[in-house]
């Protein structure tokens, strides 16, 4: 019976004319009486379709693919009868001009939107990133990853197979750009066809079509060089891509400061954040043991580091995929800068101090995953992720303080031996057109990140003894261990052809260790008047349940969610300095709370939509703010806990408003987006800074944040492409300070504009201009930092020889103070022989030594001024060897305008 009521109401294939199935071609069931779409599906590797939505009747089948002529045929379902297309090539955008190419290079069907590869690129594209860069409307950051109409994508398939999971990454910045032959953005992407019409329609991925000749070999690239100071870099890359096989290693080494590995790479090593059903979210369980090397400090002027992964992915026609990767890294870095701090506040005591500081730091560690889905039939899919990481890190600074006259000298010391593992699986069940789900998660994070202080003083809020070389000796052992485990069942149930009934039912079990210690030769004790103690062992227990039924109205112009969800949260914390609990004081009991969530969409065409999204939930504190006894952050701050109000949670209101374009003639693309949201937040905290006199009970009860970005590129003349990005945000909260409430707002704006050129000659063109404000108000005291920049860049491609130039000016103004910084970059590589080319690499030319430069933060109670001394810039010769990223000799390419 259930095996009667999956089955599909009409199925096919796409062919070419010879007989060969067409993957990624849009099939739609069309209603004749209204020309409604009643349903649609694209094809899957072999050409095969099938549709399993509620229809009965007459109806028109019609299928189309960039660069094949549309057919269609009228068909009764259901019906078990085999249909089958065969579409011819469309020989009139073959046999175009490129100006003709160029307005009809991009085609839109349904949420599908096509690029015919060939009328935008210019042969100066190295990457497949390089190539999905030069694409109408895609854009390419840093490290590889892609946002497509302004919306992110999530992954890059290759002929309809994810081979790369969600490392967008790795695929754009190690697969060669002559591997594309067709790109397709698909938004409202589906990989499995039991979740069609579940899952959320806002999923954006990018299908690439491989050529024929580059499917089943070995690519890579390896080069080598040094040059000027001794810089050195070296990179090595070899992939496998097969139809059903991806093997990809890399190894990597520098002393010049360029990433070896991104953020992505560790992200898609975890697992990701999302699920791939999109229900539940994990957070990263520990990003801090490679964070010097993701993220190095603004003030590093000697940075290397080294790594080495090995990512494999086997994907059989979406029935067994299975997903190994592992990712070792090896670095240090050292910094220098220098800070100048000011009371804002009308209130304190602190005078005006000024520091250098200089530190080293040594990181180690690695990440690996392993992943496993399972689609054995049409009505089942079972997943399992599992990842971990290992590592140890150790960090050594000095910091010279002048107070009153006098300079005062700190070392400290951080070691750290962080260690997590992430397990996650599901189990996903179509009932007809009903679909259940079971998913659970477990999540462990353990960590020892100590701080060793030696000071000539310190201002303590406790007692120490100075040793008889004049010194303080302070030590803080810290432990912190967490773990969840979650487990939640999810119905969904059609009740109409278009409207779902999801019901959710959930547990989630949280623990939290914080064990600390302040020791040391200079035996400190607490002070004798308030007694806080210097230790402390808290573990807090939290238990989450949640029940909540959401309506969903999941097609046709007007969509919509709205729903509740009932929370009833219990937690007990066991701290070994408790003290009788007083009317606001909440160590153990159970709260109740509803969280409501709306969102409302009108779609005026598939690439035309408007959308209000409102939500209320919780966010959790934390166990460290309800401890109480001292912590050192550093030597310049203890923090405590306090005695008054420690609420754990806190509710946090949200409400975004989008709005999304890619009109019809395929020159325009809009993407904005507004939001307000409102955190209120009850804690309390009390920070004694050790360098002076300042006492900071602070507490920030009502936050508020409004905010709007609006991303805009438009095609003109066939060739050119503009594009502007712009964001603001402003936020207004209160901040007591010594017992009294002052008004705090900020606010950040920036704007960018770029222009590219992509003529089929040797010389194109890139600009962009941007610029930067920020305003911080506490009270009466003022705070505005302005930073502007434009760049420009020359991008010569012809024969043998590529080349890149790119100039660019900033400006930063500080208190009316102009910081000036001119940049000039170069690349020129010469193939010289058989795929061997030659390479000059020229980066931050015109500044080969050591320069600085500042910036301005803000916080409640100071406004600090920065002087970073940064990385230098260095000039290398290379020798690139690139190996299988040409087609195979002999191999007709079919060109093919899609």
């Amino acid at each position: 019976m259930r095996a009667q009521e999956a089955a599909p109401v009409v199925q096919g294939e796409v062919l070419d004319t010879n007989g060969e199935g067409l993957i990624g071609a849009a099939v739609l069931l069309v209603n004749p009486k209204d020309s409604t779409i009643a349903c649609h599906t694209v094809s899957d590797y072999s050409g095969h379709f099938a549709f399993r939505c509620k229809a009965a009747g007459e109806y028109w089948l019609q299928a189309h693919l960039l660069g094949y002529l549309t057919q269609g045929q009228t068909v009764v379902v259901p019906t078990e009868q085999m249909v089958i297309f065969k579409l011819p090539d469309d020989p009139k955008e073959i046999e175009q001009v490129r100006i003709g190419a160029r307005r009809t290079g991009v085609k839109v069907s349904g949420d599908t939107i096509g690029y015919s590869v060939k009328a935008y690129t210019t042969g100066a594209e190295k990457t497949l990133g390089d190539l999905l860069a030069r694409l109408p409307g895609l854009k390419v950051s840093q490290d590889g990853r892609v946002t497509a109409q302004g919306q992110q994508v999530e992954k890059i398939l290759f002929n309809g197979r994810d081979l790369f999971g969600k490392n967008v990454g790795l695929a754009t910045q190690n697969i060669s750009s002559e591997v594309a032959d067709t790109v397709r953005v698909v938004h409202g992407y589906s990989e499995y066809n039991l979740l069609d019409g579940f899952q959320n329609r806002d999923k954006t991925v990018i299908d690439v079509g491989v050529k024929e000749g580059m499917w089943n070999r070995v690519s890579g690239t390896v080069e080598a060089g040094g040059g000027y100071k001794s810089f050195y870099e070296g990179r090595g890359n070899a992939m496998f891509l097969g139809k059903t096989l991806m093997v990809s290693a890399i190894a990597a080494g520098n002393n010049t400061g360029e990433s070896t590995f991104t953020v992505a790479d560790y992200i898609a090593l975890q697992g990701g954040i999302a699920g791939d059903d999109g229900v539940y979210t994990i957070k990263l369980s520990n990003l801090g043991f490679m964070g010097n090397l993701l993220f190095p400090p603004n003030d590093t002027y000697r940075l290397r580091n080294h790594m080495g992964s090995l990512n494999l992915t086997y994907n059989q026609e979406k029935r067994v995929k299975i997903n190994v990767g592992g990712l070792f890294s090896q670095g240090d870095n050292a910094s220098e800068s220098s800070m100048l701090r000011q009371l804002i506040s009308a209130q304190g005591g602190a005078s005006p101090y000024f520091s250098r500081k200089s530190s080293e730091s040594r990181n180690i560690g690695g990440v690996a995953l392993f992943g496993l889905t399972l689609n054995p039939t049409d009505e089942w899919l079972i997943s399992y992720s599992g990842s971990g990481d290992l590592s140890r890190t150790y960090k050594h600074e000095r910091i010279d303080d002048e107070v009153g006259g006098a300079t005062v000298t700190t070392l400290q010391r951080f070691p750290d031996r962080p260690v997590s593992m992430l397990h996650r699986a599901s189990i996903t069940y179509r009932l007809g057109d009903h679909l259940l789900q079971a998913h659970g998660s477990y999540q462990f994070s353990e960590s020892r990140p100590n701080i060793e202080i030696e000071s000539d003083d310190l201002n303590l809020p406790f007692s120490a003894t100075r040793l008889p070389n004049g010194r303080f000796d302070l030590r803080q052992d810290l432990y912190k261990r967490t773990q969840d485990l979650q487990g939640e069942l999810v119905g969904k149930f059609r009740i109409a052809e278009e409207q779902l009934l999801e019901v959710r039912v959930g547990d989630k079990y949280q623990y939290h260790r914080y064990i600390s210690a302040l020791t040391g030769a200079s035996n400190p004790q607490p002070h004798p008047t308030d007694q806080i103690p210097l230790d402390n062992d808290a573990r807090l227990y939290l238990h989450y349940s949640h029940a909540g039924i959401f309506w969903r109205k999941t097609e046709g112009a007007f969509r919509a969610t709205i729903g509740a969800k009932g929370l009833m949260l219990h937690h007990n914390l066991q701290d070994s300095h408790a003290i009788p609990a007083d009317a606001s004081d909440n160590p153990k009991g159970y709260s109740l709370f509803v969280s409501p969530t709306v969102n409302l969409a009108y779609r005026f065409s598939n690439l035309h939509r408007l959308s209000v999204d409102y939500s209320l939930d919780l966010e959790n504190a934390g166990i460290r703010p309800l401890t109480s006894g001292y912590t050192a952050q550093s030597y310049r701050s203890f923090w405590w806990g306090g005695r008054g109000r420690r609420d754990w949670v806190y509710l946090k209101q949200r409400v975004d408003l989008r709005y999304f374009l890619y009109n019809a003639d395929r020159s325009v693309s809009i993407n904005a987006k507004a939001s307000y949201s409102r955190k209120r937040e009850y804690a309390t905290s009390t920070t004694v800074h050790g360098i002076s006199s300042i006492s900071e009970p602070y507490r920030a009860p009502d936050n508020q944040e409004l905010s709007a970005y609006l991303f805009l590129s438009k095609t003109f003349a066939a060739f050119w492409e503009i594009s502007l990005y712009t964001s603001h945000s402003l936020e207004w909260a209160e901040s007591r300070v010594n017992g009294l409430v002052q008004p705090r707002q900020s606010y950040e704006g920036s704007v960018e504009f770029g222009v590219t050129t992509s003529y089929k000659t040797p010389f194109n063109l890139t600009a962009s201009a941007g610029g930067y404000h920020d305003r911080y108000v506490l009270n009466s005291g003022i705070s505005r930092y302005t930073y502007g920049m434009a760049k420009g860049g020359v991008i010569f491609s012809k024969g043998p020889v590529k080349a890149t130039l790119e100039g660019g000016y900033s400006q930063s103004a500080l208190r009316g103070r102009g910081i000036r910084n001119v940049l000039l970059e170069t690349e020129i590589s010469y193939e010289f022989w058989n795929s061997l080319s030659l390479v000059l690499i020229g980066r931050n030319l015109l500044n080969l030594n050591s320069r600085q430069w500042s910036k301005v933060s803000v916080s409640d109670l100071y406004r600090t001024e920065y002087t970073y001394g940064t990385l230098p810039g260095h000039i290398l010769l290379k020798l690139r060897w690139e190996f299988g990223n040409k087609a195979k000799d002999g191999v007709e390419i079919k060109v093919k305008r899609r």
